[in-house]
């Protein structure tokens, strides 16, 4: 039986993407290889204290360098559309706190 390693990336570094970095690490199969957050300092300080191989503020560098299979959206929720379809756009898989959107127009 083979074991699946799925790539997660980490997008936003506050509480709640604490909370997921606590559970994924129960998860067998997959690593986290790294996060992104607009605040430089916020995520290479989230990287460090979650031995995370690298940090970036740009998610464009983010995913090109990173090459994600999956995205754990973990933004506020003003920006949960912006983020998803940005990640979404490169081919990559969303994991996105809710809201999705905020409004149906986004939706569609």
């Amino acid at each position: 039986m083979s074991t699946v390693n799925m790539r997660i990336g980490i997008i936003g570094t506050g509480f709640i993407s604490e909370l997921h970095l606590e559970a994924l690490k129960w998860v067998s199969g997959v690593s986290v290889i790294g996060c992104c957050d607009v605040n430089k300092g916020a995520a290479d300080s989230f990287a460090k204290r979650w031995n995370l191989p690298a940090s970036y503020s740009n998610i464009s560098e983010f995913l090109e360098k990173g090459k994600p299979d999956v995205v754990h959206v973990l933004v506020p929720p003003d920006y949960h559309f912006s983020v998803a379809k940005t990640v979404m756009d490169c081919g990559i898989n969303v994991f996105s706190e809710k809201p999705m959107c905020l409004n149906s127009e986004e939706c569609r």
